[in-house]
């Protein structure tokens, strides 16, 4: 087991390897990085220099943030983690952990881990995406929750745009 300092910047999850920032981000399927490779937990994985065309130095353009790359499900997979943001820690193991709270089943597609959460009593699949900082949901239903205003976001072979953004009690593993 490694522990490696975690930090919440600009409302994205951020790891710090090797006194790097690398963007954790579970909906990303592929990793990239400015540099040929990553070492967590003592292996190392190669590295791409872009996903979807989107190279480090513009990821660090839509977050805000410098960073080294993004780690996508493809190396996160590989290991079992512990986020604990109150204390800006992240425990990394290919061993269980050992972890009070909540457990919630999770399952994959494509690489991307999927969660039953319920939002207005009714469980729907979302996916798990600790590089989104909203969540997204198309239904004609959610009108009527109050609108907080327009969000910018981004997704890598898309790039910027604009969506309404409505405050949505959302529930996951009984826990509002």
């Amino acid at each position: 087991m490694a522990l490696y300092p975690l930090r919440l910047v600009k409302g994205h999850v951020f790891m710090e390897i090797g006194g790097k920032f690398w963007l954790v981000d579970t909906g990303a399927p592929s990793s990239f990085g400015a540099q040929e490779s990553v070492v967590l937990e003592g292996k190392t994985f190669p590295l791409g220099e872009s996903f979807l065309g989107m190279t480090v130095g513009e990821l660090e353009g839509y977050v805000g943030v410098e960073c080294a790359g993004l780690l996508g499900a493809d190396v996160l997979a590989e290991f079992n983690f512990v986020f604990d943001l109150p204390e800006e820690r992240a425990e990394v193991s290919e061993s269980d952990l050992a972890l009070d709270g909540v457990e919630v089943g999770i399952d994959f597609f494509m690489g991307v881990p999927l969660v039953d959460a319920v939002v207005r009593g009714r469980q729907r699949r979302m996916f798990f995406d600790t590089g989104a900082q909203i969540s997204y949901l198309q239904s004609g239903e959610f009108e009527s929750f109050p609108l907080t205003g327009t969000f910018a976001d981004f997704y890598p072979g898309y790039g910027k745009f604009q969506t309404e953004a409505r405050m949505v009690e959302v529930s996951l593993g009984g826990l509002a």
